[in-house]
């Protein structure tokens, strides 16, 4: 997550203020469009959506798409102004969040991991410096389990069967590699309604690079 003065500065230069309706989207698995909600949610932009299905699906009802640079009249850079959020919305967390679920100084949290069952169990190849998952963490592969073949959200009863193996009565922290992917899950919680949900920002990438924090391959 980049700081917030950079971030917002960039979004401004878009024409994007505290107020704006943004409708974001990719060309993958939704986890890049996730990723972006969730970090326009940490510096309070509420009014931000998810276009299902993507750009895939946006193109396989032949809707229109443009090539090239944009030059829309009506999008101007917003004022600087100060109509951010001076402060985060700590939706987004970093590793003493974790540690403090991993020791048992926060039972009112449970660590959930992303990625695929292999990568969790360090059955598969990895980029990170270790293999496995963060120990008492459950397991929910956000790709696999969230959406259709086609990219779409699973409906709605489909999502709440997915997630119903996680406690509702504790919060949840949830990562993945990049916390990429761990905000597909989170968007996904978020919409059926769990409002206390937060990402470890850098994830495995970030721990397993410290080889004093802990890893279990099982």
């Amino acid at each position: 997550m980049p700081d917030g003065e950079r971030f917002t500065a960039a979004l401004r230069e878009l024409g994007v203020g505290p107020d704006s309706r943004v409708v974001v989207y990719d060309d993958d698995s939704r986890m890049w469009s996730t990723r972006l909600w969730w970090a326009l949610r940490e510096i309070g932009l509420h009014t931000a959506a998810v276009l299902d299905g993507g750009l895939q699906e946006w193109l396989a009802q032949g809707a229109p798409v443009a090539s090239g640079p944009e030059a829309d009249p009506d999008t101007a850079p917003a004022a600087p102004g100060t109509g951010w959020p001076a402060e985060r919305r700590g939706t987004l967390v970093d590793k003493s969040k974790v540690l403090d679920v991993v020791n048992g100084s926060r039972p009112d949290r449970v660590l959930v991991c992303a990625l695929g069952e292999d990568a969790f169990r360090g059955l598969a190849p990895t980029r990170y410096s270790r293999r496995g998952h963060i120990p008492g963490s459950l397991n929910l592969p956000a790709k696999d389990r969230l959406l259709d073949s086609r990219g779409r959200f699973l409906p709605r009863p489909a999502l709440e069967e997915a997630v119903g193996g996680l406690p509702a009565d504790t919060g949840t922290l949830l990562y993945c590699g990049g916390g990429i992917s761990a905000t597909l899950l989170g968007f996904v919680l978020v919409l059926l309604g769990r409002d206390d949900v937060t990402v470890y920002d850098g994830s495995i990438e970030e721990w397993s690079a410290d080889p004093s924090l802990p890893m279990i391959t099982s």
